[in-house]
């Protein structure tokens, strides 16, 4: 059997190809989901309305439409109509993406 020294401190790592990975190549624990969480989106809205980055009328506004957000098992036409009446929040365009 063939002795197997560990890598020196400053050696980079070799890359393995996919035919040379154990159980094929790895998978992700959990797929991000496609858009935030009702409980993220409520935290974000607090702390952007504590941040003076929105109005208090703003973050009222999501909130209300937040509350509104059909369940996953409705389907997706009720999820793209919730969508289309977001509220335009200037400082939460970037959080929404």
């Amino acid at each position: 059997m063939e002795t197997v020294k560990p890598p020196a401190a400053g050696a980079a790592k070799p890359v393995l190809t996919e035919m040379e990975w154990a159980g094929g190549p790895p998978r992700p624990s959990r797929a991000a989901p496609a858009f935030p969480t009702q409980e993220r989106v409520l935290e974000t809205v607090t702390r952007f309305e504590r941040e003076n980055k929105i109005t208090e009328a703003q973050a009222e506004l999501v909130r209300r439409w937040e509350r509104k957000r059909p369940g996953t098992a409705v389907g997706s036409e009720s999820f793209e109509a919730w969508m289309k009446i977001r509220p335009d929040v200037p400082g939460l365009k970037e959080f929404w993406g």
